[in-house]
């Protein structure tokens, strides 16, 4: 089995059906404004996700990105304004990370109604850099800030079993040991409250056209 059938054993709606149900759920927020940060290590598939979000190329992608690209998107969904922040990585060596989420709160200034973190899943180890994100996050809008956010394990299709075994098996076990890892370390580390941790959507995306629906994905 590829890969690309394989992840999608866990995500199997196409793009068309994940926008039309992001612009749904969007309609029966009551809400008159969004503002979603996008964040995650340069070449995670940010841009990719932001465009699957919006249903367009809103977001730049590829390796003509910079760690210092700060994209803001401004757009009208079923008359609901939605901004879309693209973000540079907090760990991507700049060494302005204090300075950026200063800038980001600025930029906020209406509040933030959702996070999605990207980690890409094939990396296969939760790495520091990444810690370190989560910790300067915290620090920065608080413990409050986990309870309307999103892990997006990115590269889902790209998961594959290095001694050829059952494909659908190794995969859950890989996405198991993700949020394992993810839940321990928010609720140890970062002493969120257990329940708050471990509701924290971790769902698997893929690179190209595959992505769960907003219920699924945003359902905070």
């Amino acid at each position: 089995m590829d890969q690309r059938r394989m992840a999608s054993k866990v995500s199997n709606l196409d793009l068309n059906t994940f926008h039309d149900a992001f612009r749904n759920w969007i309609s029966k927020g009551g809400q008159e404004h969004l503002s979603i940060l996008v964040t995650g290590k340069t070449g995670v598939g940010k841009s990719r996700l932001v465009n699957a979000l919006v249903g367009k190329r809103v977001a730049e992608e590829g390796q003509q990105k910079t760690a210092r690209t700060d994209t803001v998107n401004s757009f009208i969904i079923n008359g609901i304004e939605v901004f879309v922040w693209d973000s540079p990585g907090l760990q991507d060596g700049t060494g302005n990370e204090e300075f950026y989420l200063e800038d980001i709160r600025k930029k906020l200034h209406k509040g933030l109604d959702i996070m999605i973190y990207c980690i890409k899943m094939e990396d296969r180890r939760f790495h520091e850099e990444d810690k370190n994100a989560f910790r300067a996050l915290t620090r920065e809008f608080g413990k409050d800030l986990w309870k309307n956010a999103v892990i997006a394990l990115t590269f889902a299709n790209k998961v594959e079993d290095p001694d050829e075994g059952d494909e659908v098996a190794y995969f859950q076990h890989d996405l198991n040991l993700w949020r394992d890892e993810i839940d321990k370390f928010l609720a140890r580390e970062l002493d969120l409250d257990w329940a708050i941790a471990f509701n924290i959507r971790t769902p698997p995306v893929e690179d190209h056209q595959s992505f769960i629906t907003p219920q699924e994905f945003l359902k905070l």
